[in-house]
């Protein structure tokens, strides 16, 4: 194994810079854009009843998640939509992948939102 502390200092400066510019290249790939743009939806049901999601990619990313349809069944089933809604678009946004935070309080319409959000993804990939 490399261990770039037992080379001279101007060997290690190269090895270090060129690490640096790998993992920054690396970085910058992980960014580029992985989804076809358009609009694309998901469903799935949880035990309080059906999420649909449409989410917008622009540039290849998602830029925009809308809910369709939430569970609505009860007044506490609305109360925790309406909590969690901006929560989870904005974490959706934020990772740019179906693997976001589960929100406490609301962890199975926030895993309902990951499968809703993945077969979106799905359809949307390149």
């Amino acid at each position: 194994m490399l261990n770039p502390f037992s080379m001279p200092r101007h060997r290690r400066i190269v090895v270090l810079t060129a690490l640096a510019l790998l993992l920054a290249g690396a970085q910058a790939h992980a960014q580029q854009a992985r989804y076809k743009d358009g609009e694309f939806t998901g469903d799935t049901v949880i035990e309080w009843g059906p999420i649909s999601i449409k989410v917008l990619i622009q540039g290849g990313k998602i830029a925009d998640v809308q809910f369709l349809k939430m569970p609505d069944d009860r007044p506490r089933s609305v109360e925790i939509t309406e909590f969690v809604k901006p929560i989870l678009k904005s974490e959706a946004i934020a990772a740019q992948d179906a693997k976001v935070s589960l929100v406490s309080s609301a962890t199975v319409s926030s895993v309902g939102f990951r499968v809703a959000l993945a077969a979106a993804l799905n359809a949307a990939k390149k």
